[in-house]
């Protein structure tokens, strides 16, 4: 598991994987997709949903640019 903190909030935005497949869930990508997305490379995980703790900008504003970016499911 890896957190970013991420927006002008800087909520937390948790990367969290499974070692011996790369499945991966994001939770909270509320901003800072770019960051995200190089985070997400950069450990060479299959992000395969997306999960929201609740639906305020704070912790939603990346999910389209990730969703994009990896095919995850909400």
């Amino acid at each position: 598991m890896e957190c970013l903190c991420v927006g002008a909030l800087q909520v937390n935005c948790c990367l969290l994987w499974d070692k011996t497949g790369k499945d991966a869930i994001i939770i909270d990508p509320g901003d800072d997709a770019h960051e995200i997305i190089a985070l997400i490379d950069k450990k060479g995980v299959n992000v395969r949903y997306i999960l929201d703790t609740h639906g305020h900008f704070d912790h939603t504003g990346a999910n389209v640019e990730i969703r994009k970016h990896t095919g995850a499911r909400r």
